[in-house]
């Protein structure tokens, strides 16, 4: 109980984070900081965005409670619980991130402590966790897809049971801000099925806005680690190759092809 109400923190709140971020001060490390400062922002800004998504959901499900005509929300239901499964899933991975990113804190925090700076570099690279973020960008893909479709299906069960063109169309208005037309004998559940519609438009574009969020920061990443890749021998290296010329040609090169640990 208590690591799960640890979970709900903010991890800029985190204490073995603080702990890290005066370790990393301490060091001389301001950009190994600042790395991970950003990837904490950006699970919190994750985790956010996906509590609105699935309150949308929540709201999805209530205004499908209230149809009356048993086929249409059977059908709206159907529609909703897809959608719902692909954004859950995508949630649960965003947790999995957290919940290891945090873990891994902790191994940084003891490693700096226990082993110095060098074993402290070691450890903060594990923290990017490039692998579950692509699983997570893949998720939310998946979800946006589920979600696209799901607009699509409910616009056409509406067209279908309702002449619901007139209703479509005075709703794209109303989105965008303008006035919207007059229809005689609204029936009440066509209101329902498009409030349902407008919370999917609403969701899909929180989704693809972490998508493209996602992206653009393992794009950052993956540019950093081509930066960090490039050999750079240490103080102790330079004084061997000073000693030996065999050793400034074999041994410095042979040190410095190994990348940063990637999650």
């Amino acid at each position: 109980m208590e690591k799960e109400n640890a979970l709900k923190i903010p991890l800029r709140e985190q204490e073995n984070l603080k702990k890290l971020f005066r370790m990393l001060e301490q060091n001389g490390m301001a950009a190994e900081k600042k790395q991970v400062l950003q990837m904490a922002d950006y699970i919190d800004d994750m985790e956010t965005k996906m509590e609105m998504v699935l309150k949308d959901l929540k709201e999805m499900r209530e205004q499908i409670s209230g149809i009356e005509n048993q086929e249409i929300r059977a059908k709206a239901e159907q529609i909703v619980a897809k959608v719902s499964e692909r954004a859950e899933e995508a949630g649960r991975q965003l947790g999995i991130l957290k919940k290891t990113f945090l873990v891994r804190v902790g191994q940084a925090v003891r490693a700096g402590k226990e082993k110095g700076r060098e074993a402290l570099a070691g450890m903060v690279n594990t923290l990017h966790l490039s692998g579950m973020m692509i699983r997570v960008q893949r998720l939310l893909q998946s979800a946006i897809g589920s979600t696209d479709r799901g607009i699509e299906k409910l616009a056409d069960m509406a067209e279908e049971m309702y002449e619901a063109k007139r209703h479509l169309k005075n709703a794209g208005r109303a989105l965008t801000g303008k006035k919207v037309e007059k229809t005689a004998g609204r029936d009440p559940e066509r209101g329902l099925v498009f409030e349902t519609q407008r919370l999917m438009f609403q969701s899909m574009a929180i989704l693809q806005n972490m998508e493209r969020k996602t992206g653009d920061f393992l794009e950052r990443m993956e540019h950093l680690t081509e930066q960090e890749s490039t050999p750079r021998p240490s103080v102790r290296e330079t004084i061997r190759a000073l000693k030996s010329d065999r050793t400034a040609v074999s041994e410095p090169a042979q040190k410095h092809k190994t990348e940063p640990v990637r999650g």
